[in-house]
């Protein structure tokens, strides 16, 4: 493949992801359509399923963009720096309009929606993603080796989202510091 094919495929695959991100957030999951985002980024539908050969591929892709390009992943040699540096861009990015409705369609969604397992799919890919923030902590000896990842990255999420799902406002820089705290005052307990 040519270097212009490989720069036409990526601007096409970014095309197509904007699409998908786009219709995300103006519709729920289960309405979320692979012929809707074809439309939208003005392609034949076939163009969309030659690279995402089902919804949730398509979904967890667009998703993982989104926070790919958003929530940039802090190394700045302090368990605490990268995960408030974390949670902040978290913040921003779901404090959005389009932020907002990401999340809305990925945690406030009906079990029926769901069929496929896409929410399952984006989680175990996020997952993957911000776990290095913690495996760097361990190798520095900033938290136990036996500390669970996941579970503080779940945790970390959930306590940035409960301003927005719970008390429909947005996550404060103050909330992000906040729940850091607890999550490494915790971490501290178990040393």
């Amino acid at each position: 493949m040519t270097q212009i094919d490989e720069s036409t495929d990526a601007a096409l695959r970014r095309r197509v992801l904007d699409a998908a991100l786009a219709e995300l957030a103006t519709t729920n999951a289960g309405s979320f359509t692979m012929a809707a985002v074809a439309q939208r980024a003005r392609l034949e539908v076939r163009v969309v399923k030659d690279m995402w050969a089902n919804k949730p591929g398509l979904i967890t892709a667009a998703l993982m963009a989104y926070a790919e390009q958003n929530m940039p992943m802090p190394d700045t040699g302090s368990l605490r720096e990268d995960l408030v540096g974390y949670a902040k861009s978290f913040a921003t990015a779901v404090n959005s309009p389009t932020g907002r409705r990401l999340l809305d369609a990925v945690i406030a969604t009906p079990k029926d929606w769901d069929v496929s397992g896409w929410r399952y799919s984006f989680f175990v890919a996020r997952r993957q993603r911000v776990a290095p923030i913690l495996q760097r902590a361990i190798e520095r000896g900033d938290c136990p080796p036996d500390v669970d990842a996941v579970r503080i990255m779940d945790l970390l999420t959930a306590g940035l989202c409960s301003p927005l799902q719970f008390y429909d406002r947005p996550t404060t820089d103050e909330d992000c510091e906040h729940v850091v705290d607890l999550l490494l005052n915790g971490i501290r307990s178990k040393s």
